[in-house]
């Protein structure tokens, strides 16, 4: 469960970012700003997900 929200939480970074690259390179840095921290928020919680997926995978039964 937590790999496949992990899994989730990177590919929703990697788009904010690359829209945080397009915005940058078009000039509006309000919209860049956004979408950084978009991305570093999915980023968070792509890191979060794959320690409790690792603590759980060594208490599996």
């Amino acid at each position: 469960m937590f790999r496949h929200r992990a899994d989730r939480a990177k590919k929703e970074g990697d788009r904010y970012y690359a829209l945080y690259k397009k915005s940058e390179e078009l000039g509006d840095k309000k919209e860049a700003e956004k979408n950084l921290k978009l991305s570093q928020k999915y980023y968070q919680g792509y890191r979060e997900n794959v320690q409790k997926a690792e603590q759980y995978k060594r208490q599996s039964f």
